[in-house]
């Protein structure tokens, strides 16, 4: 099983490479960009489980800039952010701190989450978590955790969410404590 999850590395990398040949017009004698190819190639890396290709994904489908296919773009609709949210959430789960940033603050503002996801304060602070206190591999920050949470705090009491501010005022609590007991 390892020498499968070796392999699926290995192939997803190659996949990555071809993507970006056929951008480069490689493959074409008259060395146009294939952009359906390389969509295709960054797609099947991506199934692969390719960190890289996963986040070239998302930002491709969300209209973001991307350092792996810069000149490809993909019309602006509502299932071309559909998709760019959920190959989003997926460089988030795999620990890419950036891919979680977007989807909180997406989740937090309820802005550019398409038409399968609304604003969600839970599924915000669930990201943010993701970002500041270590999980996924990530290293703990308590400071930025707590300012962030305070942030999310005064934003829910800006939307007369007292009971949810609450918690939030004490989740920074907690993060600033931790700060504490590090310095010790």
């Amino acid at each position: 099983s390892r020498l499968s999850g070796l392999r699926s590395l290995v192939l997803g990398e190659i996949h990555l490479q071809l993507a970006k040949y056929h951008e480069l017009g490689r493959f074409n004698t008259d060395s146009e960009m294939d952009k359906d190819s390389a969509l295709f190639h960054l797609g099947v890396a991506a199934q692969l489980n390719n960190a890289e290709a996963i986040k070239s994904l998302a930002q491709i489908y969300l209209q973001k800039e991307n350092d792996v296919l810069p000149s490809v773009t993909v019309p602006d609709t509502d299932e071309n952010t559909n998709k760019g949210l959920d190959y989003m959430m997926q460089s988030a789960q795999k620990g890419d701190r950036a891919s979680q940033v977007f989807m909180a603050q997406a989740f937090e503002t309820g802005l550019g989450l398409g038409t399968k996801h609304s604003q969600d304060w839970k599924e915000a602070v669930m990201y943010y978590e993701m970002a500041l206190t270590g999980g996924f591999g990530l290293d703990k920050d308590p400071s930025q955790a707590g300012d962030l949470y305070n942030e999310a705090a005064e934003s829910a009491m800006a939307e007369f969410k007292g009971s949810l501010a609450t918690k939030y005022f004490e989740l920074a609590e907690v993060a600033w404590s931790e700060m504490d007991e590090e310095e010790e």
